[in-house]
């Protein structure tokens, strides 16, 4: 007997939340939302049903294509784990690299001088 393939889950975007949303509350009933998204009934009716949560989320200023609601439990600390990462990913200019360059032979030579 051959098992039954598990459906794979798929993430659904505030955007497409909100299109069935709108859909909804214009008089389109979930067959027909089921149908044209082709998603069980039972997501189509849980959307609809968080329609406070998904609104107020877009009020907030969430993106269109995140599939999640939640947000960060410490904005500040996200906020800087952003900059860093920014900061990070910043490539470095060639002319800046080659002036941080000289400077530290010009450093380690007046140590060496120093020294001697």
């Amino acid at each position: 007997m051959a098992t039954p393939s598990k459906r794979k889950q798929q993430s659904i975007s505030i955007e497409t939340k909100r299109k069935i949303i709108d859909e909804s509350e214009a008089g389109k009933s979930y067959g027909k939302l089921t149908r044209e998204y082709e998603l069980p009934r039972s997501t189509v009716q849980t959307i609809v049903e968080n329609k406070a949560k998904i609104l107020e989320a877009i009020d907030s200023g969430i993106g269109p294509k995140r599939a999640r609601l939640t947000t960060a439990k410490n904005p500040e600390l996200e906020d800087s784990f952003k900059f860093e990462r920014e900061e990070i990913e910043t490539p470095l200019k060639k002319r800046s690299l080659k002036l941080q360059s000289w400077k530290f032979k010009l450093l380690s030579f007046k140590l060496l001088f120093m020294m001697n």
